[in-house]
């Protein structure tokens, strides 16, 4: 419901047509109709509800409280437009009647009824995800004191997350590698696929470079923008795609796009989703999206004895623990231990094999491609 200060709520009507009633209200800048209804009972009923809730002259509005935080995502947090974007349609589309008093309302009550009827339209992830925005921006609500408490404080999530996406096998991943490989020089899909791959980026870490974010004479990628300061790194880039990123930097401007879309701009964000799909189901391998792909290297980075920290850090995450819940296979943790316990007791070094770059030490080697560590095992 658009932004207003209600100073007037009626109801006109009957109309001809289903002889239905039309509550109006006034906000001294025009009317505006909000409901229509079969009685005028129940019209009168909606007309003193909204007279009942409207918040007196000048207190903010929960639509007031929002434009606040939006502007406080923007400026003072700095968070991506298009993110900023998605939590407020997210907030707006959760919390109930926005042209209340945002001091007094919605209530605990309202809120705990809200959360439970989304339960029941969406995926646990979904809805846990609105709860977790709406409680975070009633936060920002309690510190910039338009209200005293935060309605959703108490509200448990219900159902339980799902966490990471499906990745491909070991094997499936050396066969992706391997037939897309020689592919990398002319096609972008395939190149940016295999970025993800070995690289472990995201999707838009991809996407959105340009020629400039290309370093060192194609050994280095720069990520200067992120979500995140974990966010902002630079990148070893595997010797195989030295050639066919630079072939794509040569002769362009530094501003211009790697993987330029319609007219120059950037793909659509299901631009690459939709293609790991479809290069999967050409290879026969099971289906997976380009998140799953960063798991699969964050999990055999893993399983080859790199460090939680060191590919948390690879990944752009600021603590080890996302990246074990959320991108790393059962039982990956272990396989690691176990391996490292062998390389001693056989008398080797307690520490993690040295000299190899992450992307040499999970799939991508110069002298054997198929090689997923050093010694040939996964």
């Amino acid at each position: 419901m658009p932004r207003r200060r209600i100073r007037q709520a009626r109801v006109n009507g009957p109309y001809v047509h289903g002889q239905r009633y039309r509550v109006y209200l006034f906000d001294g800048t025009g009317r505006q109709r909000v409901a229509t209804f079969e009685s005028a009972a129940e019209a009168e009923d909606f007309a003193e509800a909204a007279r009942l809730t409207a918040p007196p002259s000048g207190a903010p509005t929960i639509e007031d409280a929002l434009e606040a935080y939006e502007g406080f995502m923007r400026r003072t947090k700095e968070n991506k437009p298009s993110s900023v974007q998605a939590t407020m349609a997210r907030l707006r589309g959760f919390i109930p009647r926005r042209e209340r008093e945002v001091a007094r309302f919605p209530t605990a009550s309202e809120m705990l009824e809200r959360y439970e009827a989304r339960t029941e339209k969406v995926s646990t992830d979904t809805h846990r995800n609105e709860l977790a925005e709406t409680r975070t921006f009633f936060n920002f609500c309690v510190k910039r004191r338009y209200r005293r408490d935060n309605p959703t404080a108490e509200i448990e999530g219900q159902g339980k997350r799902s966490k990471g996406k499906a990745q491909l096998k070991i094997d499936e991943a050396r066969k992706m590698y391997r037939e897309l490989l020689p592919k990398v020089s002319d096609d972008d899909a395939a190149l940016a696929t295999v970025m993800l791959l070995t690289m472990g980026l995201r999707q838009s870490e991809v996407t959105r470079r340009v020629v400039r974010d290309v370093d060192d004479d194609g050994h280095v990628l720069w990520i200067p923008d992120a979500k995140t300061e974990a966010g902002k790194r630079h990148l070893e880039i595997p010797e195989v795609l030295h050639t066919a990123l630079l072939r794509r930097s040569l002769g362009r401007a530094e501003s211009e796009l790697l993987f330029p879309g319609k007219q120059g701009r950037p793909h659509r964000k299901e631009w690459l989703n939709r293609n790991v799909k479809r290069l999967c189901r050409d290879l026969g391998l099971p289906e997976v999206t380009a998140h799953g792909l960063r798991g699969t290297c964050s999990t055999i980075a893993r399983a080859a004895g790199q460090t939680a920290h060191a590919v948390a850090a690879q990944l752009g995450h600021a603590d080890p623990r996302v990246t074990r819940e959320h991108y790393e296979a059962p039982g990956t943790e272990q396989r690691s231990m176990m391996r490292s316990a062998l390389r001693v007791i056989e008398g080797g070094s307690s520490a993690a094999p040295k000299g190899a770059t992450l992307a040499e030490r999970t799939l991508v080697t110069e002298s054997d491609p198929g090689n997923v560590t050093n010694d040939g095992r996964a």
